[in-house]
């Protein structure tokens, strides 16, 4: 029953290899603070015993994906010594990431091995580093101030239940996932998924409901269980695709057209489109890339310009640069960005 919520998950995700490390995590984090709760005696050895398989899991197995991982953290501190005050703005990362890592590349102080590993990368692969970066030292003290608050919180829910009662067992399940989930956001980009987005929600609301229940009044009390059930199904998608389902729907039929050769009817979609996803790179990319295919190299300059200020890739620039040949103007088609 330990592996149950990590199982499901690994049914319905698509990274099934992350949420197995996650089940493994959570059940380790179940027996450790089990130990810390009952054995007191065991905490320097139940920490070392974190920190060691924390330590093998992240560095090593697949090393490469651990140096690419350095890579991209060498290039980040990058940008966050340029902006740490103001930082580079909430969802920035993915758009400026791109040229800092080509000006690393630039200077010509890297391995072969670093060339041999860069892409496109669109998340810092720490997520508390991703979010100093783009909010700024402010980001480093709203962490500070979520954290001290939760931790006062756990402690203040675990006073008011008895031991081995369910209200107990139900903290420490949630307890196990937030430091699963927490310890997991420190290696790869895992806050920005729905699941892990509706697993945190939960576990907050019913940390934040046991620590509060009885200082809250009839009212208060009927909010919280409201929340606790109604605000993890707003997650369950994203935001823009619970609004615009039909937006959404029709850019995949386009993309199917598009697939099976049919350029003008997906061209049609995708001109409807511009409107509802103007500030999609995805979508601009896809879309700028149809109009050169289509021979319309004029309204794909305007479109692929745009797509720069939401994603950076080397297929955008590739096609900025083909974008420009088609025009006539070489020297803009061999500039580097």
């Amino acid at each position: 029953m330990r592996f149950f919520p990590f199982v499901l998950l690994c049914l319905f995700a698509r990274e099934s290899v992350l949420y197995v490390g996650l089940c493994f995590q959570y059940d380790l984090c179940i027996l450790c603070l089990s130990r810390l709760l009952f054995q007191p005696s065991n905490k320097t050895s139940d920490l070392i015993l974190i920190i060691f398989l924390i330590f093998v899991l992240v560095f090593c197995f697949k090393s490469d994906s651990s140096l690419g991982r350095l890579l991209i953290y060498k290039v980040a501190f990058e940008m966050f010594k340029q902006n740490f005050f103001e930082g580079i703005g909430i969802g920035n990362f993915q758009v400026l990431y791109g040229h800092y890592q080509a000006a690393y590349f630039g200077a010509g102080q890297y391995s072969i091995k670093e060339l041999l590993l860069a892409d496109n990368t669109y998340y810092a692969f720490n997520d508390y580093f991703q979010l100093i970066i783009e909010i700024g030292i402010d980001g480093l003290i709203i962490l500070i101030l979520i954290v001290r608050f939760l931790l006062n919180s756990i402690e203040r829910a675990f006073k008011g239940v008895r031991p081995l009662s369910l209200p107990f067992t139900l903290l420490i399940t949630c307890c196990a996932f937030l430091i699963s989930l927490a310890v997991a956001a420190l290696f790869t980009h895992i806050i920005e998924q729905t699941l892990p987005q509706v697993i945190l929600l939960i576990s907050i609301t019913i940390i934040l409901y046991y620590s509060y229940w009885s200082a809250f009044g009839k009212l208060e009390k009927y909010l919280s269980v409201t929340i606790i059930f109604i605000l993890p199904i707003l997650f369950l998608s994203n935001f823009s695709h619970l609004t615009q389902p039909s937006v959404y729907e029709q850019w995949d039929k386009a993309r199917t057209l598009r697939s099976a050769g049919y350029n003008y009817m997906a061209l049609e979609l995708y001109q409807g489109l511009f409107d509802n996803l103007n500030e999609n790179g995805d979508y601009l990319l896809a879309y700028g890339d149809l109009l050169l295919v289509n021979k319309k190299p004029q309204e794909a300059l305007i479109v692929l310009e745009r797509a720069t200020r939401f994603k950076t890739s080397n297929q955008l620039y590739l096609l900025l640069g083909e974008n420009y040949e088609q025009l006539g103007e070489y020297a803009k088609a061999e500039k580097p960005i």
